[in-house]
């Protein structure tokens, strides 16, 4: 597990350290499309940090609403400029982003068709982890459009 950061409020911060943040080598960096300044959480993998908002989190995942829910013992909770921290265990680093895609690009169920499986495979196990219905279920709808479960639908495909 990495070393805990120290907290440290935006304002003690020099100019020269702001660019520095998270860009050391041993250990997450901030995500270059998923950090939104306005973000109230961090979710950390191995490889990122993405600074996302916990309400839409919470909006579409019943398991990460009942983890922002539960309690942090405050003290010792981890943050990044006062933001809590959730790490993503178990997830890897390109399962989290596809994820956010998904949410943050409300269209991406247009993209689906240009994805390759594993891409596709990672979205419904991370989709279906944190019960992320709606993504879970456009994943799924396109599967079933590509992989037909029945004979007829199968023919019915392909005329």
């Amino acid at each position: 597990m990495p070393p805990k950061r120290r907290r440290v409020s935006e304002s003690s911060q020099t100019k020269e350290d702001d660019g520095n943040k998270g860009n050391s080598s041993s250990g997450p960096r901030p995500h270059d499309k998923f950090w939104y300044s306005d973000g109230s959480i961090v979710l950390a993998t191995d490889v990122h940090l993405y600074r996302v908002h916990r309400s839409m989190l919470a909006q579409y995942s019943k398991v990460l609403s009942d983890i922002f829910e539960m309690p942090t013992g405050d003290s010792n909770a981890d943050c990044w400029e006062d933001v809590p921290i959730v790490r993503m265990v178990g997830d890897t680093d390109d399962e989290v982003q596809f994820l956010l895609k998904a949410l943050y690009h409300r269209n991406f169920q247009n993209t689906l068709h240009d994805l390759e499986i594993p891409v596709i495979s990672s979205l419904l196990s991370i989709s279906t982890k944190y019960d992320f219905h709606d993504i879970r279920e456009e994943v799924l709808h396109f599967l079933e459009s590509i992989f037909p479960s029945t004979l007829k639908d199968f023919e019915e495909s392909r005329k």
